[in-house]
């Protein structure tokens, strides 16, 4: 699949757009505050979008009395479709499900549906019989007007978006070498986001070979081979309605040529008040046939349900804001057959121990220290000679006991380095696998391989040191006759520095 060239695509319209704000040359306050320090500083000042605009592309009151409670204009911009293309649609090889030596059995063939799609945000969509009984009075049916269905950002209007841009001839001293680096640093006022309503749809790309209906074409007739450029009429069905987000101001800043900084993006903020989703919508299939007398006598459920909720909350754990840290890369392949080292295994404990236990040797040592204290007590307990791997399950409990005691710290370390050793030792194992895929392009027992971050990556820790909490509100499953659940709360969610890598198949 070719998403990623699809992705920088609506990555680089994104930027265009950004682009076409007017841009302010700062003033001589703003100038004041930046005395003595040279780089080149860009205000983007977007046009004003009134509360009736905003009103008609669909954003509510209640997102836009976050903004600015009762104001009758902000700054901002709208979009009025982003399309992502699939050129080559879904194939798989046959495959040996249950390893029995053949592909005969149920759901083992290949598969190949080279008919292109698209997801699509926003761009409206005209009224559509989606299940085929001849009107569009049912729901999710009706037409959606391309002005409601466009993505909107909103500021409240008082601060630009700021980018501030230096050059730095060494950015680590350190290392040897060249460190040249362009810092950008990016501050973001408090945004309101609508996004319009996201839909699947057919396109009109083609892969190599086959037409943008999936039929094989090989004839160099121009139909097959062919960038998306737009979608087949009345195709758009929609998956999830158009989502309203909040965020508060934050800061970015982008490192390229080197980095000292850990990661090309680097986005730390406290959102204050936390990150709210409004008016969430997931649909299971839009559209579907409404269920009769006989799907209740077959047991036939029916698909035309979605799950609903008024809002969506993100704050800390026992918190009212967010703390939110972010680093996106470009990652690369494994590109040659290496394996763990013990400076890699230094790292891992020093992040799984938030810097406590700085590397495997002081590790060890903490082991070493917690065995010649149960050795030591178990010659008292059970006589000269006595050692606590030597005893018995019963007897190392009460040698622990005692030691547990009398000496806390050592034993919490002892017991916390032992951890560490053996989780360094079995996360090394499984990269040292992976890493043995680049003699043959593949790696067993992983996914990803030599190709886990080949691709764009993005690192983020979502929480406070106890995590984060998740209100969902006014919570609903079923169609729109189902009745409210109630408010489901998630408590203490804690993602670590768990990845998001997004690439081409």
């Amino acid at each position: 699949m070719k998403m990623l060239k699809k992705l920088a695509l609506v990555s680089a319209i994104s930027a265009i757009s950004v682009s076409a704000f007017a841009m302010e040359a700062m003033d001589d306050e703003a100038m004041a505050t930046t005395t003595g320090q040279d780089g080149i500083t860009i205000n983007i000042v977007p046009d004003r979008i009134t509360r009736l605009e905003a009103t008609s592309m669909g954003v509510t009151a209640a997102t836009m009395d976050t903004i600015n409670s009762g104001s009758k204009v902000f700054k901002g911009l709208s979009i009025g479709e982003i399309r992502v293309h699939d050129d080559d649609g879904y194939s798989r090889a046959a495959i040996d499900l249950n390893s029995d030596g053949d592909t005969s059995d149920a759901g083992e063939a290949a598969i190949s549906l080279k008919n292109s799609g698209a997801l699509v945000i926003g761009g409206g969509r005209n009224a559509i019989d989606l299940n085929g009984d001849s009107d569009t009075l049912d729901p999710g049916e009706a037409a959606i007007t391309a002005l409601s269905d466009r993505t909107v950002i909103l500021s409240k209007g008082d601060k630009p978006i700021q980018i501030n841009v230096d050059m730095i001839g060494d950015v680590d001293a350190t290392t040897s070498g060249n460190q040249a680096s362009l810092r950008v640093e990016i501050k973001q006022p408090q945004l309101a986001i609508k996004l319009g309503n996201i839909y699947v749809a057919d396109s009109n790309a083609a892969p190599d070979n086959y037409n943008a209906d999936g039929g094989a074409d090989n004839d160099a007739d121009s139909l097959d081979n062919q960038d998306g450029t737009g979608l087949v009429a009345n195709s758009k069905v929609k998956i999830l309605d158009g989502l309203e987000i909040v965020m508060n101001e934050s800061t970015m800043t982008i490192q390229l040529g080197n980095e000292a900084q850990g990661g090309m993006i680097k986005a730390d903020a406290t959102l204050a008040g936390g990150l709210t989703i409004n008016n969430f919508a997931l649909y299971d299939q839009q559209g579907a046939a409404a269920l009769t007398a006989d799907n209740l006598l077959t047991g036939t459920v029916g698909s035309g349900g979605s799950f609903r909720a008024s809002s969506i909350k993100i704050t800390d754990n026992g918190g009212n804001d967010l703390t939110t840290k972010t680093a996106i890369d470009f990652g690369s392949r494994v590109s040659s057959p290496t394996t763990v080292t013990t400076a890699g295994k230094d790292t891992f404990i020093f992040n799984k121990s938030s810097g406590n236990i700085q590397t495997v040797a002081v590790a060890v040592g903490l082991v070493n220290n917690l065995t010649s204290l149960r050795d030591a007590e178990a010659v008292i307990q059970f006589g000269a000679g006595s050692t606590y791997a030597g005893l018995t399950t019963t007897q190392q409990g009460a040698v622990d006991g005692v030691v547990s005691v009398a000496n806390t710290a050592a034993y919490t370390a002892g017991l916390q380095g032992a951890g560490l050793i053996a989780a360094a030792n079995y996360a090394g194992s499984i990269a040292d696998d992976a890493a043995d895929g680049v003699n043959s392009g593949t790696a067993t027992n992983t996914w990803g391989g030599v190709d886990t971050y080949n691709g764009l990556v993005i690192t983020s820790e979502l929480g406070g040191t106890t995590g984060a909490d998740i209100a969902i509100n006014n919570a609903v499953v079923g169609d729109l006759n189902a009745s409210v659940i109630g408010d489901v709360q998630i408590v203490g969610l804690m993602l670590g520095k768990s990845k998001i890598v997004i690439m081409g198949h």
